[in-house]
């Protein structure tokens, strides 16, 4: 019986070495330092959009006018995951960042958004809008819920 346990001791001390070495790799003060979506990284070339949320389902973003390369965006508006104003297309919704000075019906059956330069959109409705794509890992004040289920890039409304 000396002997098995002398094997098995063998056999279990290399392999507990090895598994304390893989370990030790993965340790150290970078443990869960990674930067979450939508935080700042240190030297990024791109201003963090800040996102205004309101209400408390729907929910809709706002945030100040940016500058970059606008694009015609089209598909139905939805109230996407995590109960905030997408784009739908195809794929994954795109969540929908409006201009400050916007209103926000967001109660009833038909939530909608209206903006001077876009008119009242409700949700349900095919829409066409002027945006602004933006790396949802650009963005600042974005809820939690909004970011789950949705692609990774955001439409900030022109006008």
């Amino acid at each position: 019986m000396a002997k098995i346990r002398a094997r098995s001791t063998a056999v279990t001390a290399p392999a507990v070495a090895a598994l304390m070495l893989a370990l030790s790799a993965c340790g150290g003060d970078d443990v869960g330092t990674e930067p979450r979506a939508g935080t700042k990284q240190e030297g990024s070339a791109q201003e963090q959009v800040m996102i205004s949320p309101e209400g408390d389902g729907p929910i809709g973003l706002t945030a100040p006018s940016i500058e970059g390369d606008s694009e015609t965006v089209s598909g139905r508006m939805i109230v996407g995951p995590g109960e905030c104003f997408s784009l739908q297309d195809e794929g994954q919704p795109e969540l929908l960042v409006f201009p400050e000075g916007k209103e926000f019906v967001i109660s009833g059956d038909r939530p909608s958004a209206t903006t001077e330069g876009t008119g009242t959109v409700q949700a349900g409705e095919r829409v066409e809008f002027d945006t602004v794509a933006v790396p949802l890992e650009e963005t600042e004040g974005l809820p939690d819920q909004c970011s789950q289920g949705v692609a990774d890039t955001i439409h900030v409304v022109q006008g």
